[in-house]
């Protein structure tokens, strides 16, 4: 049995990635000092976060899938969180890690600049 429920997926997966980013952002008060550098080292920061989460929350699935469903049988809440790691993974590394690695070059890039000023 298949359950639908994209929109819990999508709204669990966006406070993932958002909850360590807007956690360090208020710690380095980056809304007060807005730079280029400090806006990427507070993506830098976040990402240890996350990948931490991706792995817990990929094991934990693991186990639910062997061990809750082996079957088929599943109820909503293995679903939804076997559904928002897997997808969780996805946006991850698809999206969010080429962001970074753009990011850092871009920063990279700028530093190079200002110092052969």
């Amino acid at each position: 049995m298949m359950y639908s429920y994209i929109n819990t997926d999508t709204i669990i997966v966006i406070i993932l990635f958002l909850l360590p980013l807007l956690i360090i952002a208020f710690k380095q008060k980056l809304l007060k000092n807005f730079t280029f550098q400090s806006f990427t080292k507070v993506f830098n920061k976040a990402i240890i976060f996350q990948l931490i989460t991706a792995g817990v929350t990929l094991i934990i699935s693991k186990i639910m899938d062997t061990n809750i469903a082996p079957n088929g049988e599943i109820n909503l809440f293995t679903h939804l969180f076997i559904e928002s790691s897997l997808l969780f993974l996805i946006i991850g590394s698809f999206f969010y890690l080429p962001f970074l690695i753009l990011l850092n070059i871009a920063n990279l890039v700028t530093n190079f600049f200002k110092k052969a000023k």
